[in-house]
């Protein structure tokens, strides 16, 4: 008996203190989540860092627009007639007034003639009574009456030329002539189209913005514009018109930027990336590798009486490498660069550079 005591005597005098090391941590373990740094026995972390600053800089907005030409109408016919000449080629450069269709016009041609000699004899009627109402010979009304009837007679023949040009169909503008839709003795309405006119020497690409960026856009400001047929090349625009309205539904606004297309080589209705760059002025800037993402949050640590201080921030833009806040930081405010994965809130830190990071990270791995 006294054998089996003897033996487990060390035992029983180490109870106490296994039980008194399983129970440090409980406090801890209490609070769940992450556990806290404040013991005197946490060693720091080493860590870069970098002081916030206020800056202004430039980020780059892209949006996916559509090619318009500077000015674009199908050719159609007034009134229902029959095609009498075709005088145009098909993707013919035109210049404004060149005549393209010619209807037929021999009725009006006729009542035009008809009407010139009715109006020619109604003036020299009134210019006998007018003679004649000097000597009072007619009244003053008679007079009137046929003076009404040469300004009735004026009009209809205006009324008739104004039919007879309209059988010759013109360019409106300067611009390049598309397909032909018909043929010679072809009956056309107005609604039937003869051929497509564009001015493209000028492309106005439309695209819309979100209206956060209302503020950062002005006339005149200069955009980048990318064709997937032209990979390579860049085209140069100015924005025109910015629209006088935010679509309600979509909080979008329509923007028109012109590109100078002398070599045509962009054509209406194709797709169009349009990329803007907006100037900021007064903001936060730090480095993308502060940010420490968690649970679709985001978070910086701001270094606070040599410990890191867990901070939620609001993102706003990005350019390369750099991100900017929109709050929860403020000027001046220390925040970690390198070595945030090692990082709890509260944990204490030990400032470095990051040359001698590395160089201890290295001789960790």
């Amino acid at each position: 008996m006294n054998i089996y005591l003897n033996k487990l005597t060390p035992l029983i005098l180490l109870l106490p203190l296994i039980i008194n090391g399983c129970g440090g941590d409980e406090e801890g373990a209490s609070k769940g989540g992450r556990p806290s740094y404040g013991g005197r026995s946490s060693a720091p972390t080493d860590v870069v860092t970098a002081t916030v600053e206020i800056s202004d800089y430039k980020d780059t907005f892209t949006a996916l627009g559509t090619a318009r030409a500077n000015e674009s109408i199908d050719i159609a016919a007034r009134s229902t007639n029959i095609i009498k000449e075709i005088l145009f080629e098909e993707g013919e450069l035109v210049e404004k007034d060149t005549l393209l269709v010619t209807l037929d016009n021999r009725e009006l041609t006729a009542e035009l003639e008809i009407r010139n000699e009715s109006l020619s004899e109604l003036r020299s009627q009134y210019k006998r009574l007018e003679s004649l109402s000097k000597n009072q010979a007619i009244t003053e009304s008679e007079l009137e009456e046929r003076a009404s009837e040469v300004k009735v007679a004026e009009a209809q023949l205006a009324v008739t030329q104004a039919k007879l040009d309209d059988t010759y169909i013109k360019a409106p503008f300067k611009g390049r002539l598309g397909l032909r839709a018909i043929s010679i003795g072809s009956l056309v309405q107005s609604t039937t189209q003869i051929t497509t006119l564009d001015d493209t020497s000028i492309i106005r690409a439309i695209f819309a913005v979100p209206e956060s960026l209302l503020s950062t856009i002005k006339v005149g400001q200069t955009v980048a514009i990318k064709s997937s047929i032209y990979e390579s090349k860049i085209f140069d625009g100015n924005i025109k018109t910015i629209n006088s309205r935010v679509d309600a539904s979509t909080r979008n606004i329509f923007i028109v930027a012109e590109i100078n297309n002398s070599e045509e080589l962009l054509k209406p209705g194709m797709f169009l990336t349009v990329s803007l760059d907006r100037e900021k002025k007064n903001s936060i800037l730090i480095p993308e590798e502060s940010i420490a993402p968690r649970l679709g949050i985001q978070y910086v640590f701001v270094i606070e009486a040599n410990k890191a201080k867990e901070t939620q921030v609001k993102l706003g833009g990005r350019i390369p490498g750099s991100v900017e806040i929109l709050d929860g930081l403020k000027e001046g405010d220390v925040i970690v660069t390198e070595g945030i994965q090692k990082l709890r809130n509260g944990q204490p830190v030990k400032i470095t550079t990051i040359e001698e990071l590395k160089v201890k990270n290295n001789a960790d791995f």
